[in-house]
């Protein structure tokens, strides 16, 4: 399995001391439930693929695993509150995620939103507190996040994912791309801006995670439509619109892309690799 070659325990234990530490949480009566929520969501079994993106990231660059861990965190923090936002019923009002009552369900709509708001804010305090040694690397984080994440990165990839139904392959392309593609690349590129890593090599890792988002979502649809038998005509999904073959076609020639690009760090990109090969075959 790939979670024993990139190794997520220290990173876990990260996790796990900065959102249940005494310092983050309250146990007044007022704020409990807001950190019973939070935590809720954080760890209910997510297969943490950013934050081993950033990890197998880091291998390419010799960096030590502790020096990503607080990035890595952030990240996570992002990705938890969309998965909250993206259950809520005025978005795709699901019961259910990863076999679990989805928050809203658990701990009422309006305190689903506000843990959801809760960790992007967080997501930005993690990076001011680790990397504030060094400023020009922490301004440089806090600006690639913040363009992936906002109305050019994930929350204009869910405008057009709630207003568009199947219109295109090239505008399903562009939900991709913005929805789940922007978290992947910062997933990745920060690592390098934390590395100091060259243009050409920033160049390199932001057009490997362009493809490996592409990649990641139509896994998605296709694992998606397996499990379902038969997508919905009106929900937006790849399969929808190009039908299995093609979209198993396409998600090859992503992938073997990303092998490519991933060759150019002679070798020591090992990790990074295995990501991509296991995004191709979680399909079945």
């Amino acid at each position: 399995m790939i979670e024993a070659s990139i190794k997520l325990n220290g990173f876990e234990s990260f996790l796990k001391q900065y959102y249940q530490s005494p310092e983050f949480t309250s146990q007044s009566d007022d704020k409990k439930i807001l950190f019973e929520s939070m935590n809720y969501s954080l760890f209910s079994g997510g297969k943490r693929f950013r934050p081993m993106l950033s990890l197998a990231t880091a291998e390419i660059f010799n960096l030590y695993a502790q020096r990503v861990y607080p990035y890595a965190a952030s990240i996570e923090s992002i990705h938890t509150y969309s998965l909250i936002h993206d259950d809520l019923p005025c978005m795709d009002n699901d019961d259910y995620r990863r076999g679990k009552a989805t928050n809203h369900k658990v701990f009422d709509e309006d305190i689903a939103l506000l843990a959801g708001d809760a960790f992007i804010s967080e997501a930005f305090a993690i990076i001011a507190k680790y990397y504030s040694h060094n400023s020009h690397i922490g301004l440089k984080l806090v600006k690639l996040l913040a363009k992936c994440i906002g109305p050019e990165g994930m929350v204009a990839g869910q405008v057009l994912d709630l207003r568009s139904k199947n219109t295109g392959a090239d505008t399903m392309t562009k939900i991709h791309l913005l929805k789940t593609g922007k978290l992947i690349k910062a997933s990745v590129v920060g690592v390098g801006i934390i590395a100091g890593a060259s243009v050409e090599q920033i160049k390199v890792l932001s057009d490997f995670s362009e493809n490996l988002g592409l990649a990641f979502q139509l896994a998605d649809d296709i694992h998606d439509s397996m499990e379902s038998e038969s997508c919905a005509m009106n929900e937006a999904n790849m399969i929808n619109v190009l039908g299995l073959k093609k979209v198993e076609i396409l998600l090859k020639e992503k992938s073997d892309l990303c092998f490519s690009l991933l060759s150019e760090f002679n070798g020591r990109a090992t990790n990074l690799k295995k990501l991509v090969k296991y995004n191709l075959n979680r399909k079945i």
